[in-house]
């Protein structure tokens, strides 16, 4: 070691910013696809449960 700084040293803006960025990009990818499976045609459209199978879930 000859006594440098190192080149890049991680700081808590930079951990926000990060955290941020990826938090954007993940609900960014999560509407993409909620939009684009929404838009599929009938054969592979989502489903609701039926009520037998889930019965916490009040309809």
């Amino acid at each position: 070691m000859t006594g440098k700084l190192p080149v890049w040293t991680p700081s808590l803006k930079g951990h926000a910013v990060l955290l941020g960025l990826l938090l954007v990009f993940c609900a960014g990818l999560y509407f993409t696809f909620s939009f684009v499976t929404t838009r599929l045609p009938e054969p592979f459209k989502t489903q609701r449960p039926a009520p037998e199978a889930t019965p916490w879930i009040n309809r």
